[in-house]
């Protein structure tokens, strides 16, 4: 069943309907919109390094340090210069001897050579003094989630992967469990043995992620009318950490229209729950599907890393939502899904308070995991959960905003007393020459709605008079 019977966006138009005006800026990079924005994504990848409890041996752990030693050796150093190869062959043959009583005594002194470019038959002296020289190419990039490093760093950060020993399971994942695995009857009514054979037969044949993903895809998630977008980088959100971290760009992810989020609540809430500047693109997103790749591992950490993403931007707006009232209840409402190898793996994102109550600590909890291609029976399962799984997340969706849009209602709404008041007010002025004053009378500090509460009365004493 084809997806563009949904709400879809194209993550490559700039076009936007007449409702939505917003201008599509320039994305800046991570370490640009923290609240304390770095000077560099040098400086930014130095507090990233230093600040992991534990670095593995890695690719980019090993540039981190070659970056590190070129820098502190300096460009006014002078660079070592490669020797004849063919003298030192000639001493070889004619001085074995006195080579060995050389090589007893421990050898020429190497300690120059530490980070010198590897020899190759074309490299010029030009070319050794470019690698050695610390230039804007031998900084480091942003982690991904392809680096044993990403893990740690999120750890360190409070947020924690399956099997960790801090993880903590959601107190709903029993519900979800149950909602999930129930069987859809129009998904065995709609695939029969005969198109299943057809379908497992045409999906071994791809191998490729990006082949696979649009037709595997839109038969999972069949017709809905969820507003969703694929394959959109998420240039907004304010980085989780100290902003080394690449912006996700989850495979296919749903949300709700902008329009459905009050305005002035998701421009209060714009850089948690809006991922991208395209204004077309869905809001706050609570379930994500990661599908290519070859790499089952990375493609768990993208799916993990965009659902905390969406709990920490769900968490931002419960807690409006809930006003005074703590807003953690240790439940999880963000769903994240990986298929990979013919398996389709369900998982629950939740927040937990932490000991700092700016950052919450986030868990991610296995749901289960269907076969796709072993039986028609395993494949109505797999269809059914994945589809139960959206439907769960939209209505977690739809509760939320409408309970949140409420709220922001009644905290413009004007009280009745306030009105009598700044009514019995307005009779002891003169309304053209002290509209002015009066506004000004109200105190600093005070709340929108006290000056709306005044500038109500006057636009009332207005129209009535």
């Amino acid at each position: 069943m084809p997806l563009s019977s949904a709400k879809s966006i194209d993550p490559a138009s700039n076009s936007s309907p007449k409702h939505l005006t917003a201008d599509i800026t320039e994305p800046k990079p991570p370490w640009k919109r923290l609240e304390k924005p770095f000077e560099s994504q040098d400086a930014a990848n130095a507090v990233y390094w230093d600040s992991l409890s534990k670095i593995y041996l890695t690719r980019p752990a090993l540039k981190e340090f070659d970056c590190r030693i070129r820098k502190t050796i300096g460009i006014s150093r002078p660079i070592p210069t490669r020797p004849d190869l063919s003298e030192a062959s000639t001493a070889l043959k004619h001085f074995s001897r006195q080579t060995k009583r050389f090589a007893r005594q421990g050898g020429p002194e190497l300690s120059d050579l530490r980070v010198f470019p590897e020899p190759t038959a074309s490299t010029s002296a030009a070319h050794a003094v470019s690698s050695v020289v610390p230039t804007a190419e031998t900084s480091q990039k942003n982690v991904s989630a392809y680096h044993e490093d990403f893990v740690q760093h999120l750890i360190d950060n409070g947020i924690y992967p399956l099997f960790h020993a801090k993880r903590k399971r959601p107190r709903n994942k029993s519900e979800i469990k149950r909602t999930v695995t129930r069987r859809r009857p129009s998904v065995t009514s709609q695939f029969s043995p005969e198109q299943f054979k057809a379908l497992r037969i045409k999906y071994r044949k791809c191998l490729d992620g990006e082949v696979v993903m649009p037709g595997l895809l839109a038969t999972i998630a069949g017709k809905s009318d969820n507003h969703f977008a694929s394959d959109l980088l998420f240039e907004n959100l304010t980085p989780l950490t100290n902003g080394v971290l690449v912006d996700p760009k989850p495979d296919f992810y749903d949300g709700v229209h902008p329009r459905q989020i009050e305005n002035r609540l998701r421009e209060e809430l714009n850089s948690y729950i809006t991922p991208s500047t395209n204004p077309c693109a869905p809001v706050l997103p609570n379930f994500f599907v990661e599908i290519k790749g070859s790499n089952t591992l990375a493609n768990q950490r993208q799916a993990w890393y965009g659902g905390v993403l969406g709990a920490r931007g769900f968490q931002k707006l419960r807690s409006f939502e809930a006003g005074d009232v703590e807003p953690f209840d240790e439940k999880a409402y963000t769903i994240t899904c990986t298929i990979h190898d013919g398996i389709l793996r369900l998982f629950a994102v939740h927040a937990t308070p932490s000991i700092h109550p700016e950052k919450p600590e986030y868990h991610m909890a296995k749901i289960g995991a269907w076969f796709l291609s072993n039986s028609l029976d395993g494949f109505w399962d797999a269809v059914s959960a994945f589809r139960n799984a959206r439907d769960w997340a939209r209505a977690q969706r739809d509760k939320l905003v409408t309970a949140a849009n409420r709220r922001m209602v009644d905290r413009l709404t004007i009280p009745m007393n306030r009105l009598s008041e700044a009514a019995c007010l307005l009779e002891t002025v003169d309304p053209p020459a002290k509209t002015v004053d009066l506004l000004e009378a109200v105190d600093p500090p005070a709340k929108t709605a006290d000056r709306l509460s005044v500038a109500a009365c006057i636009l009332a004493k207005a129209v009535t008079s």
